[in-house]
């Protein structure tokens, strides 16, 4: 996965706009659970066109929040992707820094043998796909 890099300030307003829309999906639903409960305590009967206005905002404001959620995740994948790959290479460099590169070579070897053992080597090799 190809991550764009943004702004820290665009993953604060990414979490912000998560919760947002969860608020307002509350509150949307919060609407439509009092106007059911006026219609069958009270007998106050909510319009068909506000009715279907309601649902269809609740329905978008429901994907809304999924496209968010799934947003954020990719992000704070992305994160450890990086992360990780990082404390990888800065470890590899201090450890050939330090004249041990055999276990460099050593750790590199076994890694390809975990990949053989999950069968994975024809796809580790895979060029030009993503």
């Amino acid at each position: 996965m190809t991550h764009q890099i943004k702004t820290p300030a665009h993953y604060s307003e990414l979490f912000l706009n998560v919760e947002r829309a969860k608020l307002e999906l509350l509150k949307i639903n919060e609407k439509i659970g009092s106007r059911r409960r006026a219609f069958f305590e009270d007998g106050i009967s909510t319009p068909g066109p506000e009715r279907s206005a309601m649902n269809a905002e609740q329905q978008r404001l429901e994907v809304l929040v999924q496209q968010l959620k799934l947003e954020a995740l990719e992000a704070r994948q992305a994160a450890r992707e990086v992360k990780t790959r990082s404390f990888l290479e800065i470890l590899i460099a201090k450890t050939k820094a330090a004249g041990l590169i055999t276990l460099v070579d050593e750790a590199h070897a076994e890694s390809l043998e975990a990949v053989d053992a999950f069968g994975l080597r024809q796809a580790y090799r895979m060029k030009g796909l993503a």
